[in-house]
């Protein structure tokens, strides 16, 4: 019996870590060619001469938001599967909450003639301590339905902080946020299945709206993981008010975070490079759009297709960054890296070394830290993404080098 049980544990697990493998494979072979859609329609909408053409320009934002949509469904599906495995992790850091809501709200692309965006905070400290990336996934999911499902009249976002007495933390706070809506709303007897994975309010919102169904599971899931909860309220033809909570951490001696660097920025803060930028992949459509990416941006750029040729062009040469595909024939990313920073300590210029890929896993991450890269960007990502990089690491008003 003891035998049997042991076998089947041995199977069970197994079957979990090929599950998660084959999740990781089928992310990143989807990440890979999406990059290229997102990537060019990007550098397309910014063309002057095609945003002269009102139908081309449409066309191509229709094509935008199809395939913006098309990365939310597989980032849900891979981070559904990480929260079930238990291997998602937090990771505590100071934010903002009003400029993380403030940042979203701005980004919405929706008629404001239309919509009124509504923003009220009550008793929210400047500066908290807790987990920003999960926090700020459940707003976005929240606000992205709020948006799908209410054509006209207001959104409103608000936060409400708590003082938990009496907790093991003198610091600790419970933050309650509040998306509300003037939309659809929902029927009672639809509201008791909202956050079970893979369930909509009934067929027809698949139909009218789409979406796969996890995107109030993942702010149920991640909000007991931030030890809060998520629940709704809502009347059907007159809107509905979504709800998640956490606990987060406060200090007086907490500084306000900077806010990031937009874009629109570039040119008025571009940085003055003393060297190119090394564009490291194997891939032909990656360096095609780094290439066009980087010309747009007026950065200098020089090539390699693996980690091998990216080591030699280091020896030889200045280089200001380094653009790190991952996963390359002959020697990888990890490698590379690790002879490059080999070479520095030896004497060797200090460079920032970005981990570029289409694997968004954690243990990836993680072991981009380990192995002493600078940053991490996922793929796909925008020249906005790209843009921002550069500037936090090599702009006028960059920080010292660091790793992660």
């Amino acid at each position: 019996m003891i035998k049997m049980l042991r076998k089947e544990k041995l199977l069970a697990h197994q079957a979990s870590e090929a599950k998660s493998q084959f999740l990781a494979v089928m992310s990143h072979e989807i990440r890979t060619p999406l990059q290229g859609v997102i990537g060019w329609v990007d550098l397309l909408l910014g063309e002057p001469s095609l945003q002269k053409n009102v139908e081309t320009h449409s066309k191509l934002t229709y094509l935008s938001q199809c395939s913006s949509m098309l990365k939310e469904v597989v980032s849900n599906i891979l981070d559904f599967s990480k929260i079930q495995e238990g291997k998602l992790a937090l990771e505590y850091t100071p934010f903002s909450i009003k400029d993380v809501i403030e940042s979203m709200l701005s980004s919405l692309s929706i008629d404001r003639s239309k919509l009124d965006i509504n923003l009220h905070l009550n008793n929210v400290p400047l500066v908290v301590i807790g987990p920003y990336c999960s926090i700020k996934q459940c707003l976005s999911n929240l606000i992205s339905n709020a948006v799908k499902f209410t054509a006209d009249g207001s959104i409103t976002v608000s936060c409400v902080a708590t003082v938990l007495a009496g907790g093991s933390n003198p610091g600790d706070l419970e933050l309650t946020f509040e998306v509300a809506d003037t939309g659809i709303g929902i029927a009672e007897e639809n509201q008791k299945d909202l956050f079970t994975a893979f369930q909509q309010a009934d067929l027809s919102t698949t139909r009218n709206y789409g979406g796969t169904g996890l995107g109030l599971a993942i702010v149920k899931n991640l909000s007991k993981l931030m030890g809060g909860d998520a629940w709704c309220k809502s009347r059907l033809g007159v809107g509905s008010s979504f709800f998640f909570s956490a606990i987060v951490q406060t200090s007086n001696d907490l500084e306000v975070p900077l806010p990031p660097i937009q874009t629109n920025n570039f040119e008025k803060n571009r940085p003055c490079l003393e060297a190119p930028i090394l564009i490291v992949d194997d891939n032909k459509m990656n360096h095609l759009f780094l290439k066009s990416a980087l010309k747009k941006l007026h950065v200098p750029y020089v090539q390699a297709w693996d980690g091998i040729e990216a080591v030699e062009i280091f020896k030889k040469q200045k280089i200001s960054m380094i653009l790190m595909d991952l996963h390359m024939p002959r020697m990888n990313g990890y490698e590379a890296t690790t002879q490059i920073r080999k070479l520095v300590d030896l004497g060797g210029d200090v460079v920032t070394i970005v981990a570029v890929t289409a694997d968004a896993q954690e243990s990836t991450k993680q072991k981009v830290k380990e192995f002493k890269f600078s940053d991490f960007i996922s793929k796909p990502f925008t020249l906005e993404k790209l843009a921002d990089c550069i500037q936090h690491w090599l702009g006028t008003d960059a920080t010292k080098q660091k790793i992660l």
